[in-house]
């Protein structure tokens, strides 16, 4: 499976639930997604300047798919470490999927999974799903489906259709022990707590 990330449509609706005021970086996105890329740009570059980690994360969103600018995976996988190194959890994810990829970055498995996990913990359902396939796999890691279960658990809680599909895969490889493991793991797990961005 190739690791997923997050693009712009999915991802504003995570950010701009219940913002009542104006925001130049809600502004900026919905610009890009109405096309309007020139404002799009020019409000996320205004909030990279200002260290805003949304903005670097969306801005990079634009590198990425080369969506109103050329398309310059290094210069998004840029971008969404800085966001990232805030503790933005999306941007963690995206990052992770450029290493896993070696799409604009040196090709880098166990700094994939570092950012990976930092973003499951956070609760991030797309990276819980990508930290189980790599631990399913034995990709980056030994394999290990005690944990594969639990994040593909967790993510399959949110409805995840990739986690369900580990988790029944899953199931047909593993022990009962181990499934009962995995179980445990999943129910005493708990989101961490971050400042965020």
């Amino acid at each position: 499976m190739r690791p997923s990330i997050l693009l712009l449509a999915p991802v504003l609706m995570l950010f701009s639930a219940g913002i009542a005021h104006a925001d130049p970086i809600e502004d900026g996105v919905n610009a890009a997604l109405s096309g309007d890329y020139p404002t799009a740009i020019k409000l996320l570059d205004a909030g990279v300047d200002r260290g805003d980690a949304r903005a670097q994360f969306f801005l990079g969103i634009l590198y990425e798919t080369g969506s109103g600018v050329t398309k310059d995976a290094s210069h998004a996988a840029q971008l969404y470490r800085l966001s990232a190194e805030k503790g933005l959890a999306t941007a963690q994810n995206n990052l992770a999927s450029l290493l896993a990829d070696g799409n604009g970055v040196t090709q880098d498995l166990k700094e994939a999974m570092k950012w990976w996990v930092l973003a499951a913990d956070q609760g991030l359902p797309v990276a819980q799903t990508n930290l189980a396939d790599y631990y399913a796999n034995g990709a980056a890691v030994s394999q290990d489906y005690v944990q594969a279960y639990k994040w593909s658990r967790l993510a399959a809680a949110h409805g995840n259709a990739d986690a369900v599909q580990i988790l029944h895969d899953l199931t047909q490889v593993m022990s009962a022990d181990q499934i009962a493991d995995g179980e445990r793991l999943a129910r005493a797990w708990r989101p961490a707590q971050t400042d965020g961005a």
